[in-house]
């Protein structure tokens, strides 16, 4: 699949994570108010304990969820400063979790989510970082969250003005085209609203 057509695909499954407010917009709401926005699907990943982490552990918490990769150099390291910012300000509130799932998980390892983990002083108990087959993260994302993602290839064209293509390598920072949306999950593991991970003022 060529460069143009996995950017199409993108923005068409990111998209569907909007279909829903387009309906709310004659009620003059947004994805940012509470609204009901579909069921989070049941999923089995690895969190960076190596434990297995599964839906049922977070029904009864207020959770938000995230996707995102280490190497990401685009939206992700804004996304997990302001991850760490929340779980700051709801110090005081035991049942609200964070849940941060890795789009790049043959990179992002139990043992490389650590590390990256310590770096924003995640509490283990409280903000959970998770990995997993990547078919599974990308149809949790895409259908479970209503979520874009798209994995860019290795190597692109890149036709010069002159007319030369030339073959270009895909940095790590540019592996994974994804939403920086977070999501707010309600105790029973209903999706209430989207917030744009990137603005703290939006959160």
């Amino acid at each position: 699949m060529s460069r143009q057509h996995r950017i199409r695909l993108f923005m068409w499954t990111v998209g569907l994570a909007f279909v829903l407010a387009a309906c709310n917009i004659e009620n003059g709401t947004s994805l940012e108010h509470l609204d009901f926005y579909g069921q989070v699907p049941d999923f089995t990943l690895t969190e960076r304990s190596e434990r297995q982490v599964q839906l049922s552990d977070l029904r009864g918490k207020v959770w938000i969820a995230n996707f995102f990769y280490s190497q990401c150099t685009e939206t992700c390291p804004m996304q997990t400063a302001n991850m760490a910012k929340l779980q700051k300000d709801f110090a005081s509130e035991p049942n609200v979790r964070f849940v941060s799932i890795s789009v790049d998980p043959e990179h992002d390892t139990p043992e490389f989510l650590r590390e990256y983990a310590s770096h924003y002083s995640a509490d283990p108990d409280r903000w959970l970082f998770l990995t997993g087959p990547k078919d599974a993260i990308y149809q949790l994302a895409i259908k479970g969250f209503l979520l874009g993602v798209v994995e860019n290839p290795d190597e692109y064209e890149h036709i010069h003005p002159d007319g030369t293509v030339h073959i270009h390598k895909t940095v790590a920072g540019e592996r994974v085209i994804h939403s920086s949306r977070f999501v707010l999950v309600d105790r029973q593991t209903r999706i209430r609203a989207y917030f744009r991970g990137t603005e703290y003022e939006s959160l």
